[in-house]
């Protein structure tokens, strides 16, 4: 055991490949949308649409603002799974499958910043979250 240890731990080219993995992994993990990149959907009469996907262990996009009163429907679509679109504070907690995309509405009318989760585990300690802003 020892030897391969040492094997490994000699080898310059185990470290370069072992950074080049795990550069890999980080990049093919990382599609969100930029930090900072807020989204409001399109208005469509008096409803705002908004498209989300739910994938990957994260929301795209991630941050939404709305302002306060704004009617929002929310057109939800899984590609890998079982996921929830939740906010605690607005009692909103909407499951969707993979099987088919959701829509759901929903009208601001507390101002404030809301954590949005993914309420199965682990999805949320992997980083499945998002903010949604009411102005």
């Amino acid at each position: 055991m020892n030897s391969i240890v040492r094997l490994f731990s000699n080898n310059k080219y185990f470290h370069r490949v072992i950074f080049l993995f795990t550069l890999m992994l980080t990049v093919s993990c990382s599609h969100v949308s930029p930090v900072g990149e807020i989204h409001s959907g399109e208005l469509r009469g008096d409803v705002r649409h908004v498209n989300v996907v739910l994938s990957n262990y994260q929301f795209e996009p991630r941050t939404y603002q709305f302002s306060q009163g704004d009617q929002v429907e929310f057109n939800l679509e899984s590609d890998d799974g079982v996921h929830t679109f939740s906010i605690k504070q607005l009692d909103i907690n909407w499951v969707i499958d993979s099987d088919k995309a959701q829509t759901h509405r929903f009208i601001f009318t507390d101002l404030g910043k809301y954590k949005l989760v993914c309420l199965i585990p682990p999805h949320d300690s992997l980083g499945m979250i998002g903010t949604v802003i009411v102005k």
